[in-house]
């Protein structure tokens, strides 16, 4: 799954928390990752952990190796809304059937 850190395929449109793992390592300063292509674009840090700066922006780098999303995800609203208009419909009809047996019916 392809995620950055902002525009349509925002991290936080589909984790609510997340920590990325690369090589076993946790990593910060990532601007894109992609675990199924193994890649991650991030920030360029120096020796002292601080960004590198080149001109008037900071350096980037593509390092490749094993991806790894661990957080929690968030739900697929989709799913959630179905899963209500089950419950509602059984509700509906378990309210039929009580109606029903309460007037001495049939179900």
């Amino acid at each position: 799954m392809l995620i950055r850190a902002s525009g349509e395929r925002d991290w936080r449109r589909y984790w609510t928390e997340l920590a990325i793992v690369l090589n076993g390592v946790p990593q910060t300063e990532v601007l894109e990752a992609d675990d199924e292509a193994g890649y991650i674009i991030r920030y360029r840090t120096g020796d002292d952990g601080k960004l590198i700066v080149d001109g008037d922006r900071y350096l980037v780098e593509r390092v490749d190796g094993n991806v790894m999303f661990v957080g929690r995800r968030r739900p697929d609203f989709a799913i959630v809304a179905r899963a209500q208009e089950k419950r509602d419909l059984r509700r509906g009809r378990n309210l039929d059937n009580a109606r029903r047996a309460a007037e001495g019916g049939a179900a």
